[in-house]
């Protein structure tokens, strides 16, 4: 009589696993692959901001120029969806009331008053142009693409450009200078650098982004070279 239970070519009989095993196998190591992607993008992003916030704070001209260009280029955009019909009235109106408050703050860059009327606005606007972006795109329908286009361009490029230079105006103050026929001058100064020749570094983005990696430094080990 043949046996009911079948032997593999090591002798031993062979290993019946769960039929669930498998699936919750998966699970776990989909999850793992997710929190893996998700601190190595947190990584990549601070790394980003470290070297933008950087940048700005040694080029603000230069920096300035720039969100000028760009500014101009959203609210471009801005008009021409809306002069289109692809995208509402209302919210084609708040994005360039949005936008108007963008442009004070632009315009005294890289000085930034936080208790000052223009950055309140800011901050109330964009929170209402977000309201009616959500509004608008929840009871429309629109391909994922368009969606993300008009956060990503109309909604998000100019608050988080005047976000990563806040360090910018903690590193930057007015001084006057007279000229020859006693006529004042304003021009603006970085403050003084510290020991090895670097911007000090004041509040704000790249604070943090510097205390962050001061705590990274001090966690790792470090590498000692041998003269």
């Amino acid at each position: 009589q043949i046996s009911a239970v079948r032997v593999c070519a090591s002798g031993r009989p062979p290993v019946h696993l769960p039929a669930c095993l498998p699936t919750m196998l998966f699970f776990i190591v989909s999850w793992l692959s997710s929190i893996l992607l998700a601190v190595l993008g947190t990584l990549c992003i601070a790394a980003g901001l470290f070297y933008l916030a950087e940048t700005v704070e040694e080029h603000t001209v230069q920096a300035k120029r720039g969100l000028t260009y760009v500014f101009w280029f959203c609210v471009g955009i801005i008009v021409l969806l809306g002069v289109g019909g692809e995208v509402s009235l209302l919210l084609t109106l708040t994005g360039l009331a949005a936008h108007a408050a963008y442009f004070f703050l632009l315009k005294a860059f890289p000085f930034f008053e936080l208790m000052s009327i223009p950055f309140g606005a800011s901050c109330v606007l964009v929170c209402v142009h977000h309201y009616v972006a959500f509004e608008y795109f929840g009871a429309r329908r629109h391909t994922f693409d368009e969606v993300v286009a008009y956060f990503v361009i109309c909604l998000w490029l100019i608050p988080f450009a005047l976000f990563v230079s806040l360090s910018a105006n903690e590193n930057t103050l007015p001084t006057s200078s007279k000229s020859s026929d006693g006529s004042g001058s304003s021009t603006s100064s970085s403050l003084p650098g510290d020991h090895h020749g670097r911007p000090r570094r004041g509040g704000g983005l790249l604070a943090a982004l510097n205390f962050l990696k001061d705590k990274t430094d001090s966690l790792l080990p470090q590498r000692t070279k041998v003269v």
